[in-house]
């Protein structure tokens, strides 16, 4: 393939691309938020210092200070002593003890509670960690800071809305001292943070996890609404057994809360899955409307629809209703839009490929290919009738080449040439029977041509073609003309010789032939039998050779060579693929013996 052709084939590749390299997103962002992160974890545990100062800061979970074995509890009105106190007791009444004691109470809420202490343990010391990482490694930089947000974020919402519910289902009303600023405030910042976050790194597909969250944030406040039947469901694991059907669907509503909370805040910068969020979304709607139905059975429907309790079953079967909507929708559009990129994508693949073989196949890319300039097609063109001008001895007859520059140009489509058939090979020549005498030269009549002289006498060579075409073997030269005189006959240029075969087999056509233009035939004769080949007729051996042999509309670079009388299955298999493309060079004829010929391989 020529210069100008790989440029030609290259060219789409690297289309609409002209906007540079997009440059990588800076640290310095997520290392602020990694920063952030743990001057709210180690922070929060220290707000609750602030109650000196305002009485509004005090943590709800030191009024269970008095609770543990703990004295001398050091920063008592912080987060930090609340924590010292709990391990304090641990180590006093001795690990199993302490644990035998606090599952055989059979309140989740304990459990809840010593989860979420683990959970700040382990936040604080990966936060510091987190952040030093972040600093030491560019590329680590962000799923360390997305890492240490979510934990602080995760952390201090969970102690806040644990206490929200613990205070909601013993007072049933609501109270100022739901709020715990201590550990609302570091949740608070993380989830702002967390939101620009998203904003900045997903736009639009920020706003549906945002929402997201915030649904389920909905559905939990519907579920632990003050005075509600729904916020008063005993959600101990030991006494399910002494309402089942309402407990257990309470119980396995907390769970599914639980997690979705989560998985919500871990997705907040999320652009794929929402298949998954519709789905998770679905079984909170079925939790939530079976914990309903429980307590319509439990209590009567009016009771249940009634003032005190209207308000929250709208936002807990609502808020799960909407978020599941919400992912479907979006979950739908984003297929969508991928099968449509994809369509696209394919269509303009195979474009690409239709014009990468049209500007190859194309002659103006061929004679484009090897360009000239104007002096060389003057030289040229004043070295060919010089090259013509031959010494011609008396009684020959010298043919003069039209130039190329009168005659008429080729046509894409092929005209129908003339073809030799091919022949058997000379039998033996004890097994040959005699062969008919060829007609005296003179009596041998030649094809009409331009101006021919009728009795001109016909070389050796024109004697040979005659003999061949018709099946026998030549004459022996005759005795040597003596006429005095010299013929001048004129003829078209022959087409150039192709690459793929000896100049020999393309002389100039015999005297006898028609007189339209010739073409290059394609003889088989000097090769080995093929298959293929041999099934075709003489103009269809002359169109399969044009198109695929010798390359006569294009470079075929993406087909392997043919080669006749070898081993083709390859060429075929590949040639199949690109049926359709050579329609425009080939008759109806050929393709579809090509078709019939590649369904036998």
């Amino acid at each position: 393939m020529s210069e100008l052709q790989q440029v030609i084939v290259e060219e789409p590749a690297n289309a609409g691309m002209d906007t540079p390299e997009e440059e990588k997103p800076s640290a310095g962002g997520y290392r602020a938020l990694a920063v952030i992160a743990f001057v709210c974890a180690v922070g929060g545990l220290f707000i609750g210092l602030l109650y000196a100062i305002s009485g509004i800061f005090l943590g709800n979970f030191n009024g269970n200070l008095s609770t543990f074995d703990a004295e001398n509890v050091i920063l008592a009105d912080s987060l930090f002593g609340y924590v010292y106190a709990y391990f304090a007791t641990i180590v006093s009444r001795g690990v199993g003890t302490f644990f035998s004691d606090m599952f055989s109470q059979g309140n989740t809420a304990n459990v809840l509670e010593f989860g979420l202490l683990i959970l700040l343990c382990v936040t604080i010391v990966l936060s510091v960690v987190l952040m030093i990482v972040s600093f030491c490694s560019r590329k680590a930089a962000k799923n360390c800071a997305m890492t240490s947000a979510i934990l602080v974020f995760l952390t201090y919402a969970g102690y806040f809305l644990l206490s929200y519910y613990l205070i909601s289902a013993a007072r049933g009303e609501f109270t100022g001292s739901m709020i715990d600023l201590t550990v609302g405030i570091p949740a608070g910042i993380m989830l702002v943070a967390l939101i620009v976050t998203a904003f900045a790194r997903r736009k639009g597909l920020a706003l549906v996890n945002v929402l997201s969250l915030l649904l389920v944030a909905a559905a939990i406040f519907g579920l632990t609404y003050p005075g509600s039947a729904m916020a008063g469901a005993d959600i101990w694991y030991s006494h399910i057994g002494d309402n089942l059907f309402v407990n257990l669907t309470a119980f396995i509503t907390m769970i599914v809360v639980i997690l979705n909370f989560i998985v919500c805040a871990v997705r907040l910068s999320a652009k794929k899955a929402y298949v998954f969020d519709a789905v998770r979304f679905g079984i909170l709607l079925i939790a939530v409307v079976l914990a309903v139905i429980a307590q319509i059975i439990d209590i009567t429907f009016a009771t249940m629809f009634g003032s005190a309790n209207l308000l929250a079953v709208i936002l807990s079967v609502a808020a799960p209703l909407a978020a599941f909507l919400l992912a479907l929708i979006v979950a739908i559009v984003q297929a969508s839009r991928a099968r449509a990129k994809e369509a696209e994508e394919e269509s303009a693949q195979i474009g690409t490929e239709e014009r990468q073989i049209s500007a190859a196949a194309s002659p103006a890319a061929v004679a484009a290919a090897q360009p000239q300039s104007a002096a060389e097609v003057k030289a040229e063109a004043a070295a060919e009738p010089a090259a013509q001008q031959t010494v011609a001895a008396p009684g020959t007859t010298v043919i003069v080449q039209q130039p190329a520059a009168v005659q008429q140009p080729a046509t894409p489509i092929y005209a129908v040439p003339f073809f030799a058939a091919p022949m058997s090979p000379a039998p033996a020549p004890q097994a040959a029977p005699e062969p008919a005498p060829a007609p005296a030269p003179a009596e041998e009549k030649p094809a009409p041509a331009p101006a021919p002289a009728e009795d001109t006498p016909m070389s050796e060579f024109e004697r040979s073609m005659a003999a061949l075409a018709r099946g026998i073997a030549p004459e022996p030269a005759p005795a040597a003309q003596t006429a005095a005189g010299v013929t001048y006959q004129y003829a078209p240029a022959p087409a150039p010789t192709p690459a793929y075969a000896p100049a020999a087999h393309y002389a100039p056509a015999p005297a006898y032939r028609p007189a339209a233009a010739p073409k290059a035939v394609y003889d088989p004769t000097p090769y080995t039998y093929d298959s293929f080949i041999n099934m075709l007729t003489p103009q269809e051996r002359n169109e399969f050779g044009d198109l695929f042999i010798a390359n006569r509309y294009g470079d075929l670079s993406y087909l392997p060579a043919y080669v006749i009388g070898g081993d083709n299955r390859e060429f075929f298999h590949k040639v199949f693929i690109y049926l359709g493309k050579f329609r425009s060079h080939i008759s109806p004829e050929l393709l579809g013996k090509l078709y019939e010929y590649v369904s036998k391989l």
